[in-house]
């Protein structure tokens, strides 16, 4: 064989030889993209978003149908929801559990705001081992986090524990609370202080309720409400109009 016929066999052997390690790249390369778009969809399925609302009442499909409507994006929109548990009994739970789903459906993820029921203008003080033992009780959706479960509002109020703000009392109900609570499903918040509560004739203004409260407080993060409340005395009654955005 001449040198023009060895040097073309060698070429074409050579460029045989490349064609499955090319294959192979591209196979390779192919499955990168593949997973790649995957994780990217998942990870936008599975995004909440860092800001959200608050429903001041408990949340129905009027409210987060609006909201969901007002938001307009993909991903999970965070919404504070009251979730008041009066007796702790099947009632309660299926009450929240329908809230959940409609949640669940409308992609709100829910920020659970435990109250327990009116008497005149007052919330009763929060009963922790009724609290957590509804709370737990609940079904298991698959929302892209654990849910978060708020003990109470302002609760260096008067008017938002049982009529007597006592911060060592909530202190020692909240941890109970957390206590029982699945932690595995829940993270535990304390509840909100009123930044702006006078010092007197209302309740504690919120750095002496902190203070009050002392060390030893089993929560993973601080909420408050920095704004001004136009009458002290006044609180949210549950229900609201079961027909329109509080029902």
């Amino acid at each position: 064989m001449n040198s023009l016929g060895r040097n073309h066999q060698l070429v074409t052997q050579k460029r045989n030889s490349q064609l499955p390690k090319a294959a192979f790249i591209l196979a390779i390369s192919i499955v990168a993209l593949l997973l790649a778009t995957v994780f990217a969809s998942n990870a936008s399925a599975n995004t909440i978003e860092p800001w959200g609302s608050h429903v001041v009442c408990h949340g129905n499909d009027v409210a987060f149908g609006k909201i969901k409507e007002a938001y307009g994006g993909d991903n999970w929109y965070p919404v504070t929801i009251l979730i008041p548990i009066v007796n702790g009994n099947q009632e309660d739970i299926d009450r929240i559990n329908t809230v959940l789903e409609l949640a669940h459906q409308y992609k709100i993820y829910p920020i659970l705001r435990i109250a327990s029921a009116n008497v005149g203008r007052s919330w009763r003080k929060i009963n922790p081992e009724r609290a957590a033992s509804v709370i737990n009780q609940l079904n298991q959706l698959s929302f892209p986090d654990k849910l978060m479960v708020i003990y109470g509002n302002e609760v260096n109020m008067n008017i938002e524990w049982g009529g007597s703000a006592n911060p060592t009392e909530y202190k020692n109900s909240f941890n109970s609370f957390v206590s029982i609570l699945d932690t595995n499903r829940y993270t535990p918040i304390k509840a909100p202080i009123n930044l702006s509560l006078p010092t007197e004739g209302h309740g504690y203004g919120g750095q002496n309720f902190y203070e009050g409260m002392g060390g030893d407080l089993n929560t993973v993060g601080l909420d408050s409400h920095s704004y001004d409340v136009y009458n002290h005395n006044q609180g949210v009654q549950f229900p609201g109009n079961a027909s329109g955005l509080c029902g």
